[in-house]
């Protein structure tokens, strides 16, 4: 995890595991399931305040089918990432 990141949850074996909430330095948000350190599953990931991905996870990254509001207008994006 990144320095000075704030995280609420599970844990096995001293690294996040299961369900919980991280909150990282410049303001980014993860919401959801992790696996052994990693976003993995279900989750929520805020990016500083203007874009919100719903959808699954893997290694951190969005995978699969999911929904990003985006903008003022909070346009939606259907998509398989």
């Amino acid at each position: 995890m990144f320095k000075n990141t704030y995280y609420v949850g599970e844990f096995m074996n001293g690294t996040h595991h299961g369900t919980g909430r991280a909150k990282y330095p410049k303001g980014e948000e993860y919401i959801g399931e992790w696996y052994l350190g990693k976003q993995q599953g279900n989750g929520i990931r805020g990016y500083f305040g203007e874009k919100v991905f719903f959808g699954k996870f893997v290694n951190d990254k969005p995978h699969g089918k999911g929904v990003l509001f985006s903008g003022e207008n909070t346009k939606e994006i259907f998509s398989n990432w």
